[in-house]
């Protein structure tokens, strides 16, 4: 029997135009046993499936049909589908994820269920079970974490996963490049295949193109974080990270020539003035540019 004279005949039933010894016991349960998988997928207690069953069989063997029986079938099968549905809406309801968007030049405090504190730098997102029990939480752009001590803390980009037990560290996950420095404490950064254990004033910088190294290099561990006092520092730093960072911090276009992309920058710029950044940034390096009102920047030719 195709699918389209099954869903005919049990709609016919359910009307009450054909007797039950119409319809076997088999047609009948696959109906219900759809309703239990469906509460299955959605670790909803399973249903008792013998005594379903029997009541089946009590049904289809009666042969004195009543209003009263064809009420009790019909109400079986809706009940447990609007069972389905209310714990279907009640799953969405407790398994919310908390969200949390910053603007361009904006930086966002935020204290996490367990207490540790995350300041998210400017254009950037991170989000978590609002339960938060697994202490797990994904971040895209850049911030500066502050962790209780407790079990892991994991933090997961496109690009690796940070895992600590308490410390204090800045994470930037922006463009092509995963930088990670640890301020205080001990960080775990496991990205491509390998992971990097880092104590106070080491970073990792990971390049997601598989042809550029990663470096571990040293910092001060006072300039991790220091844009949370207004300006970003670098050291040897790939440019084109530099100027992805500074697009990000500012809302800009900058589509950097090729020719200045594997530049290194030693340097800072300040996120409180646009002007006096885009200059920190551009001049040391003999870069001419423009920039219009739509904040695209536009490079000049020497």
């Amino acid at each position: 029997m195709n699918s389209d004279k099954e869903e005919n005949l049990l709609a016919k039933w359910l009307e009450g135009e054909i007797k039950d010894q119409e319809l076997n016991d088999q047609n009948l349960l696959q109906e219900l046993t759809n309703v239990v998988n469906a509460s299955e997928s959605l670790g909803i207690p399973p249903m008792d499936n013998t005594k379903v069953r029997a009541a089946i069989d009590l049904r289809i063997t009666s042969n004195q049909p009543s209003a009263k029986e064809f009420n009790l079938r019909r109400a079986m099968i809706v009940g447990a589908a609007a069972v389905v549905a209310i714990l279907l809406m009640f799953t969405l309801l407790i398994n919310n994820d908390v969200t949390i968007i910053s603007k361009v030049g904006e930086n966002i405090a935020h204290t996490l269920p367990d207490k540790s504190e995350v300041i998210l730098s400017s254009n950037s997102s991170m989000s978590y079970e609002e339960a938060f029990n697994q202490r797990t939480l994904k971040l895209g752009g850049e911030a500066f974490f502050k962790v209780e001590k407790g079990s892991k803390f994991i933090v997961q980009t496109t690009l690796g996963n940070i895992e600590v037990l308490g410390t204090s560290f800045d994470i930037n996950a922006r463009g092509e490049t995963l930088t990670v420095k640890c301020k205080t404490g001990k960080v775990k950064v496991t990205a491509k295949g390998e992971s990097y254990i880092l104590t106070p004033g080491l970073m990792v910088r990971i390049p997601k193109n598989n042809s550029k190294k990663q470096e571990i290099d040293q910092i001060e561990s006072q300039l991790v974080g220091s844009w949370l006092e207004g300006e970003y520092y670098y050291k040897s730093t790939p440019y084109i990270d530099v100027v992805n960072n500074l697009s990000a911090v500012f809302g800009l276009t900058i589509d950097l020539p090729k020719e200045h992309q594997n530049k290194l920058y030693s340097g800072s710029f300040v996120t409180a003035d646009k002007v006096k950044a885009l200059k920190m940034v551009f001049s040391p390096m003999n870069i001419n540019y423009t920039i219009d009102n739509d904040n695209v920047v536009s490079f000049v030719d020497n």
